[in-house]
């Protein structure tokens, strides 16, 4: 009887100590999930993230390695999220260092040159702009506003005053003076930021009043076979033709076997879930980031490529794919800078300002189709739209017989005209870029060896220049223990499959169509610049062609017409580009790689690619 006040002691003991000992393990088991997390980051990134140095410790060649390695690291899909943030943040810094560097390196120089024109600069009424004087504390970086820079940010217009026109002029005004390497990082950003935010409204505004246009192809066209015999009687790059061929009638469509093959396929139920998670999406599409609305089309693509969808989820994808794909293409396009002004060889050539709007130019056909303008009064952009339309129009039997034997005529001064140009601009990038390898300017860095987890392969119309650059520049996805030739590499996916790729989806085949027309030639200047600026440091690099088809017609027919559609690509890149035949190699898959597995005519597999292919053929023997 005694022992239980004693028992009863103890249990009280226990009970009162019970959470003392639940706090000490708490840790123990809460810890091992903390140590789990780091295994997530690879080492080349922990390494990269906790480098102590300040930035104003290294020097321009370790900054520009950091930017670049952090920006590659930032890919990563593995990574999480608040990593990816860092390691973006830490390229903005290094490069935003860099920029810092060169504008204090530059500044010294101005004061040292004799020249008459250097005071001019510095006494423009600029520098008594208000625009200028919140930089005074900055020292002299504020006098060296140029006029046209002061006179932007000085325009406090609230974007809802402005017109399109307006707008965009702000728009890819600012962003040109974003990237001027002579002004402080203060004002650059700040000219990024009014850049965004006109883009931004610019989106708005269209998405609000324009609906996005279908691609006409599959609706206005009836399948026919993709038949080789057609494009002989194409007009060749550089040599517009006095008049086109009456289109191709129709040819049967595709064979039941490979209508059964491609659209038969019985619907998969996971597939199917996926496809409807998609189509009862309703976030708009302008309403996502760039980087969103590229993950929905992505996987909307891999989605398809599995050719495990019902017909009809097929077809809706499909529309769903084509109205998406067109608003991200649409902001890209917006997105880039203006090339800037060419001086012209010649009075017949210069082209003048234009008296109509832009806007208006660019959506409303009736002004197009109505325009008497000389050929040499047009911009450039002006001649591309008029050839465009007028090649649209010219057998539209809605309209006289004499109005469109007009057109077709114009198109040929508008053609001859655009090719003089595009010649006159290559000879002038040509010196350009010999003058910049004298001074060597050049900081293009080519990836070596392999990187099994090298990045997806892109469309050149929904990403920027930067990633246009990366994947031109990366190393393959294998190591190659021998060369290969060009008939090795068309046999062997594996060898295709190592190499990254940009779609070139800016030139885009008509039916049965195996040229570029001069109107489409600057839709290749993203990529052939940066093959001109590789090829200018690297001059035995090797670049692979590839083109494809989609699945009408045969087989060796569409092999063949493949082959002529990587070959056309190739003529304009030598003719109007910086680049010589012998770095290019060109091969044809036809209808082996379908993006969207369908017998159907669809554009998204009418298409050519290029990859930096010299770890599978070899440098260029000199």
């Amino acid at each position: 009887m005694k022992l239980l006040p004693l028992t009863a002691s103890l249990m009280a003991l226990a009970l009162y100590s019970a959470p003392a000992f639940a706090q000490e393990e708490v840790p123990v088991q809460e810890q091992p999930a903390v140590e789990e997390a780091a295994p997530q980051v690879p080492e080349e990134v922990l390494v990269l993230l906790n480098d102590p140095r300040p930035l104003s410790e290294l020097s321009v060649d370790e900054l520009g390695a950091r930017a670049k390695q952090a920006r590659t690291f930032s890919k990563m899909k593995a990574l999480p999220a608040e990593t990816r943030d860092q390691l973006q943040a830490m390229a903005q810094a290094a490069r935003g260092e860099i920029a810092a560097r060169e504008q204090q390196a530059a500044q010294p120089e101005a004061p040292a040159a004799e020249q008459p024109a250097a005071p001019e600069v510095a006494q423009q009424p600029a520098v008594e702009t208000p625009a200028a004087q919140p930089a005074e504390d900055a020292g002299p970086v504020a006098v060296q506003l140029p006029p046209d820079v002061a006179t932007l940010m000085n325009d406090q217009r609230p974007l809802s005053e402005l017109s399109a026109e307006e707008l965009d002029h702000r728009f890819k005004t600012a962003r040109q003076f974003s990237r001027a390497k002579q002004l402080p990082k203060e004002t650059k950003a700040q000219l990024a930021g009014m850049a965004k935010a006109a883009r931004e409204e610019l989106m708005a505004r269209q998405s609000a009043t324009q609906p996005v246009p279908e691609q006409p192809e599959t609706a206005a066209q009836p399948p026919a076979a993709e038949q080789p015999a057609v494009v002989e009687q194409a007009p060749v790059v550089g040599q517009p033709p006095v008049a086109e061929a009456p289109p191709p009638a129709a040819a049967p469509p595709a064979d039941a076997k490979q209508s059964q093959q491609l659209d038969g396929n019985a619907a998969v139920p996971e597939a199917e879930a996926k496809a409807q998670a998609y189509l009862e999406d309703k976030t708009p599409a302008d309403k996502l980031s760039d980087e969103d609305l590229r993950k929905r089309l992505d996987g909307i693509r891999e989605l398809m490529a599995g050719n495990e969808l019902s017909r009809r989820t097929e077809q809706a994808l499909r529309k769903k794919l084509r109205t998406e794909r067109e608003i991200l293409r649409s902001r890209v396009a917006m997105a880039e800078p203006p090339k800037p002004a060419k001086p012209s060889a010649g009075n017949e050539e210069a082209p003048k300002p234009s008296k109509f709007d832009r806007k208006d130019y660019a959506f409303n056909l009736e002004i197009v189709l109505n325009d008497r303008r000389p050929s040499e009064e047009l911009q450039d952009y002006e001649l591309r739209r008029r050839l465009e339309v007028y090649r649209q129009y010219d057998r539209d039997d809605r309209y006289s017989a004499d109005q469109r034997a007009y057109w077709r005529e114009v198109r040929q001064r508008d053609e001859a005209l655009l090719q003089r140009r595009l010649l006159r601009e290559r000879r002038q990038r040509q010196a350009e870029l010999a003058s910049r390898y004298e001074d060597n300017e050049y900081d293009i860095e080519l990836g070596e060896d392999y990187d099994p987890d090298q990045r997806d392969d892109v469309y050149a119309a929904e990403v920027d220049d930067e990633e246009l650059e990366e994947v031109l520049v990366a190393a393959p996805r294998r190591e190659f223990d021998r060369r290969y030739t060009v008939e090795e590499v068309e046999a062997s996916p594996d060898l295709r499959e190592a190499l990254p790729r940009i779609e070139i989806d800016t030139v885009r085949f008509g039916f049965n169509e195996a040229f570029v027309r001069p109107e489409e030639v600057g839709n290749l200047d993203r990529i052939g610049e940066i093959m001109e600026r590789v090829l200018s440091k690297h001059p035995r690099e090797r670049f692979l062609i590839e083109g494809h088809t989609d699945a009408v017609g045969s087989d060796a027919a569409n092999l063949a017409l493949s082959r002529e559609r990587a070959a056309a690509i190739k003529k304009a890149l030598t003719t109007y580009y910086v680049i010589s035949p012998e770095n290019l190699e060109t091969v044809g898959y036809g209808e082996r790689y379908l993006k969207i597995p369908t017998a159907e005519a669809e554009q998204e597999n009418r298409r050519v690619s290029v990859s930096r292919a010299t770890s599978v053929f070899g440098e260029l023997e000199d």
